[in-house]
């Protein structure tokens, strides 16, 4: 993710060979769902996803991206 920390918001990039079903979500540091950015099938190429901080607290955020059975954790710093 990009900036990383960030302050209000922050941009997640995802590349794709191939058509796959992705899910990103992302968690608070005790294990909650704060928000669920996307859950559904996504296309070759480059996608963009935004985790806006608004309405939450400074802290770390972990972005979990499930494509089909790999995952992949993002550590984020909001300030």
């Amino acid at each position: 993710n990009y900036p990383n920390p960030f302050n209000g918001r922050t941009q997640i990039e995802l590349s794709l060979s191939k058509t796959v079903h992705v899910r990103l979500t992302v968690f608070n540091m005790s294990g909650a769902v704060v928000s669920e950015l996307y859950n559904g099938e996504l296309y070759e190429g480059k996608h963009y996803f935004s985790f806006e901080t608004g309405f939450l607290p400074k802290g770390i955020y972990l972005g979990k991206i499930m494509v089909n059975n790999e995952i992949k954790t993002l550590k984020m710093v909001a300030q």
